[in-house]
């Protein structure tokens, strides 16, 4: 089998936790790969550049926070290869084992795990007529103001029908994954991940009311920018790349015909995971 390694070389210094990670699955049998020419001049001499796609691949595991698996699930649901995380971040939502427990991985090798299948958003931006950007998000799709503190103004669409007009600083379009990212901190709900919805999250809105809205997964949302009068916003899926939108600019977010698949080696509660990740501390006590 094959395994390709995503490192954070920020995360993990000298790749220390990802060349423990490619020693036992190499001794497993595994076949152990990465995809960057730093990362491998600083593993064991084993381990194989990447020169291909995944087509062949069994597993992707990720070593960092939430970010660094949300990059790695860009990659790997494109042919729908398995993925864990590592935690070497913060909080580590997403992440299923920490470093005191890689051992865990000699298991993607006798396939001893269960496997999560999380919906994802396609993302399409509009100039016109012309779609000049396009991605998918495991998270959220955000739109949000530049670094000057200047309201946007937005217009929310589902089935081309207006939800709601505003002005504020953005709007998150979250999967049910990503509600317990950037949409709760703005005060979006909480939904299971294996739940099937569309979460509007407005950021800021100068609004009395801006509540956010659960959509069906068939829902197709649309975020229209109104006059920018000198303003900044920018477009990001998953927080992997910005791109800069225009007045006029139309975003379209819809399910994905893609899935990440997300490796499960135990059988971990939702509400536990919460608890233990989210919780304040205060309430810890």
């Amino acid at each position: 089998m094959k395994v390709l390694l995503e490192p954070n070389r920020t995360k993990d210094h000298c790749y220390r936790v990802t060349a423990q990670a490619a020693q036992i699955l190499h001794e497993a049998g595994a076949k152990v790969f990465v995809a960057e020419p730093e990362a491998k001049e600083c593993l064991p001499d084993f381990v194989e550049l990447l020169k291909g796609d995944l087509s062949e691949f069994s597993a992707v595991v990720a070593f960092g926070g939430d970010g660094t698996l949300l990059s790695a699930a860009h990659r790997a649901a494109d042919f729908g290869v398995p993925l864990v995380g590592v935690n070497l971040g913060t909080v580590g939502f997403l992440t299923e084992v920490e470093p005191k427990d890689i051992g865990l991985l000699v298991r993607l090798t006798t396939g001893a795990y269960s496997l999560e299948e999380r919906m994802m958003l396609s993302i399409l931006l509009y100039r016109g007529d012309k779609v000049i950007y396009e991605t998918n998000a495991l998270n959220d799709c955000i739109v949000s103001r530049g670094g000057t503190p200047r309201s946007i103004p937005l217009v929310l669409q589902s089935d081309g029908k207006t939800l709601k007009t505003l002005l504020g600083d953005g709007v998150i379009v979250a999967t049910p994954t990503g509600t317990t990212a950037y949409s709760l901190s703005a005060g979006g709900p909480i939904v299971e991940p294996m739940a099937e919805s569309i979460t509007i999250t407005p950021i800021c809105a100068h609004a009395l009311y801006a509540k956010a809205f659960v959509l069906r997964p068939e829902r197709v949302v649309s975020i229209l920018i109104g006059p920018m009068e000198g303003k900044e916003a920018w477009l990001s899926g998953d927080g992997v790349e910005s791109v800069p939108l225009c007045s006029g600019d139309r975003i379209v977010v819809h399910r994905s015909r893609l899935t990440t698949r997300i490796v499960k080696f135990g059988n971990d509660n939702f509400y536990d995971i919460l608890k233990e990740k989210l919780m304040d501390r205060s309430e810890k006590k």
